[in-house]
């Protein structure tokens, strides 16, 4: 969110989100976003492949739309409402951890201004950037997290063996009740 905050800060933002893949869902729906609305966040949901959000996720490679409303496969799933004053153009990068494609980040400018355009790709496709590099850094820890997990249970059983009632000296049901 504070990446957002600064984007907004040096180009006329419009809207932004960034869509996960799940894979047992088979479909992208949105971890975080600028300027959605909660009911805006559960209609944008893509399956691979569909809309603008699935093909830029199929393909794996960024995808830039000059001109919003007049591109046919924007779907606009979530139903935001756009302004007529002004030309909307679409950035779509990619979010790759393994070399492999795990999520799309997008973002909405007004391009009918003076904003420089390659300035806004180059930064949207570094923070697509930054994005697979926090959820590999997350996926690091929660494996790290499992292991050590496991590590403490494989020790309590260890100690539960080793060091159970009936390895004590004088481990009797008398020396019990004392």
């Amino acid at each position: 969110d504070a990446a957002i905050t600064e984007l907004k800060k040096n180009i006329p933002l419009n809207y932004s989100s960034l869509h996960l893949y799940n894979e047992n869902l088979d479909q992208l729906s949105i971890e975080s976003s600028y300027n959605y609305s909660e009911s805006e966040i559960k209609k944008s949901i893509y399956k691979p492949g569909e809309g603008i959000t699935g093909k830029v996720f199929k393909s794996g490679q960024h995808l830039i739309i000059d001109n919003l409303s007049e591109e046919k496969s924007y779907l606009n799933k979530s139903g935001k409402e756009h302004s007529s004053s002004q030309q909307e153009s679409y950035i779509g990068c990619p979010i790759t951890m393994d070399g492999k494609c795990v999520g799309v980040y997008g973002l909405a400018f007004d391009s009918s201004g003076k904003s420089d355009q390659e300035d806004i790709i180059f930064v949207a496709r570094m923070l697509a950037s930054f994005f697979g590099q926090g959820l590999q850094i997350n996926k690091l820890i929660e494996k790290r997290g499992y292991e050590v997990e496991k590590e403490n249970e494989n020790l309590r059983e260890r100690l539960e063996s080793n060091y159970s009632f009936s390895n004590i000296i004088g481990a009797a049901p008398s020396m019990r009740d004392i």
